[in-house]
């Protein structure tokens, strides 16, 4: 489709060029100036579509445009905003697009294809407008050439970041990155600075040619060509008119003196096209830097070195082989510095003191049988507790806490026994209420990791010691007479042992030197020393007299709580 568009282009130029209308009279002959104007106009024209065709799209839009200073025609027009747009130099191919509709007669079948080109383009486009700036300045964009100052009306740019360069001899350059945004409008106030401090540079061919000279991106000038430049590093090149000119080239100017840089131009018979990641990447052909973010031009054929580079990011290096009429397009994303752990600064030493409170369910608490109908409630309670620790840099910490536990559990339709003397044993319904408090002590060690978000692991091993308190009631019924009720009954004593924790936490630091945070801790009592259910006294058994209460365990052989915790720390350091 393409391939034919362009020949219809290309029959199109030549009924313009050759003066053929549709008129029913001919038109008077143009005068021979004109003749000649037109003729060599074609003969760009047809050097343009020659290129096009081979898909070299950058000097195709060379033989338009100089086309287009001999004579504008709508072909040669079109075809130039074709290979800008194919260049991805959509900002440069929209103006273009738009001065094709300006032509008369514009037949229909033109208008349905530039139409829909200029939507498209137009959303991929941005506005940027030069406010003030030392006059005659040269700007450039993304390392071409884009006018003088004073702008006479914003320009338009493709959209993402932009690098703006001003240049004027005489003046320190005005460089910026600037983010260029669809269908909006960016305006940039341009401050240059004069050259107080200054080397020259004299630039010339090898054979005598007249080229163009650029200094990093811009146009100063023809070869041989002498300045005044800042001192440092230049990147330098050289384009001809048919298509030579030369390879970046790297010029050092000192301060007070006169650099002198001699260069070949060859054919540049490939295209290549540098995108990197991210947009404020430099990039680098061969040692020579020559933008940010985006680069494409001609080169000659042959190996070049793509270097990439960005701080904060890994620099990429891409070896190229750079064929003739080659157009490739290399696209190289840096991936972030990642430090090593010898490299990573640790926290520093500090002291932590905190407090934390949990909401205690326990599972396994008491230590009576409980068989069909039992009905035994969940052991419930609290566990508070405070801790002190030091944190050693590695984020490994050596630390104790002090707590106090209370558990509570009621115990309802237990099977139960009642033995009178000398009577027959009674059946009886029994109800325990349960209570185990006391201090916990506990030696910790915890691992930390995360700076402002953190998570931590935590686990202790020491005592406790507490008090047990089982208050029992029953309800039985007697060899004769009606049922009773009996109790309460309170046996306590004391409990103690082995306690053993584990706790894992995340949570924040809200301020500095302060910290909240959320965790889940299982905590594990082993009781040696425990008291059993041993009432000294006689009890009731209704009609059959008194009766002595068996003797139980209060407590399980391992308690087993888990403690959804909330907690603070403060830092010191």
């Amino acid at each position: 489709m393409i391939a034919r568009a362009h020949f219809l282009l290309v029959c199109l130029a030549f009924l313009v060029i050759s003066g053929t209308t549709a008129r029913a009279q001919p038109a008077a002959p143009p005068p021979a100036g004109e003749n000649d104007l037109r003729a060599r106009a074609k003969e760009r024209f047809d050097a343009g579509v020659a290129e096009l065709e081979k898909r070299r799209f950058e000097l195709a839009l060379g033989e338009f445009l100089k086309s287009l200073e001999l004579m504008p025609t709508r072909a040669a027009t079109e075809n130039a905003a074709v290979c800008l747009k194919a260049l991805d130099r959509p900002d440069e191919a929209l103006p273009l697009f738009e001065k094709v509709l300006a032509f008369p007669d514009l037949p229909a079948e033109v208008r349905d294809r530039v139409e829909p080109q200029i939507t498209e383009l137009r959303a991929r486009t941005g506005l940027l407008a030069i406010q003030g700036g030392e006059p005659g300045a040269v700007l450039s964009i993304d390392g071409r050439q884009r006018g003088s100052l004073p702008l006479k009306e914003p320009l338009r740019l493709a959209a993402g970041v932009r690098t703006v360069r001003v240049h004027l001899e005489g003046y320190v350059p005005f460089v910026q990155a600037v983010e260029i945004f669809a269908e909006r409008r960016v305006e940039l106030t341009p401050r240059l600075e004069v050259l107080a401090r200054a080397g020259r540079l004299r630039v010339a061919e090898v054979g005598g040619v007249e080229a163009s000279v650029l200094i990093d991106g811009v146009v100063v000038g023809t070869t041989p060509w002498e300045g005044a430049l800042a001192p440092g590093d230049h990147a330098v090149w050289l384009r001809g008119e048919r298509g030579d000119g030369t390879a970046p080239a790297k010029a050092t100017v000192l301060l007070g003196q006169r650099s002198e840089l001699t260069l070949l131009a060859r054919p540049l018979d490939a295209e290549l096209t540098i995108v990197v990641t991210p947009p404020e990447a430099t990039i680098a052909i061969d040692d020579v830097v020559v933008g940010t973010s985006k680069w494409s031009g001609r080169l000659p054929s042959g190996r070049v070195r793509v270097t990439a580079s960005a701080p904060g990011y890994v620099s990429a290096t891409k070896l190229v082989t750079l064929r003739p009429d080659s157009g490739p397009s290399l696209r190289v994303g840096l991936e972030p510095v990642v430090q090593s752990p010898v490299t990573v600064s640790a926290m520093p030493p500090r002291v932590e003191l905190g407090a934390a409170g949990s909401f205690a369910v326990a599972p396994l608490f008491s230590g009576v049988a409980c068989d069909e109908p039992c009905a035994p409630g969940m052991a419930l309670g609290l566990h508070v507790e405070g801790n002190a620790a030091y944190r050693f840099s590695s984020g490994f910490a050596l630390g104790g806490a002090i707590g106090y536990l209370r558990l509570t559990q009621t115990i309802t339709d237990r099977p139960y026994e009642i033995a009178p003397p000398g009577k027959d044993a009674q059946a009886a319904s029994a109800t325990d209420d349960l209570l185990l408090s006391g201090a916990t002590f506990l030696a910790q060690v915890s691992m930390r990791v995360g700076d402002r978000f953190f998570g931590a692991f935590e686990a202790g091993a020491g005592g406790f010691v507490g008090a047990v308190r089982d208050e029992k009631r029953y309800t039985s019924r007697a060899s004769v007479g009606a049922s009773y009720n009996a109790g309460p009954y309170r046996v306590s004593g004391t409990a103690g042992g082995f306690a053993g924790v584990a706790r894992v936490r995340g949570g924040l630091e809200i301020v500095d030197g302060f910290e909240a945070w959320l965790g889940a801790t299982p905590l594990v009592l082993v009781p040696s020393v425990r008291p059993d259910f041993t009432y000294p006294g006689a009890t009731t058994a209704g009609a059959d007299g008194a009766a002595r209460l068996p003797q139980e365990a209060i407590l399980e052989n391992v308690v087993f709580a888990i403690s959804p915790s909330l907690g603070v720390s403060a830092v010191f350091e």
